[in-house]
């Protein structure tokens, strides 16, 4: 879930968010474990009420070689 602190979801829309500078936008990851457990809704919850807005959102489940791509490209 990427997210930008400081917007309204109203006031973003996607070519909007394709201007907004990186130092302002965070990415949030919930680990398998949480998602296995149900606390989804609850990190969203905490998420959205610590003044960040979700602008994208996709779930999935990587592969030991896609998790181990993602962690070479940092």
């Amino acid at each position: 879930m990427a997210a930008c602190a400081d917007h309204s979801a109203a006031a973003i829309e996607p070519s909007t968010f394709l201007q907004v500078p990186c130092s302002e936008l965070t990415l949030a990851i919930i680990k398998p474990d949480a998602v296995d457990a149900g606390y989804v809704h609850d990190i969203t919850y905490a998420m959205h009420s610590n003044g960040f807005v979700t602008v994208a959102e996709t779930q999935d489940r990587l592969t030991r070689v896609r998790a181990e791509e993602f962690y070479e490209e940092l």
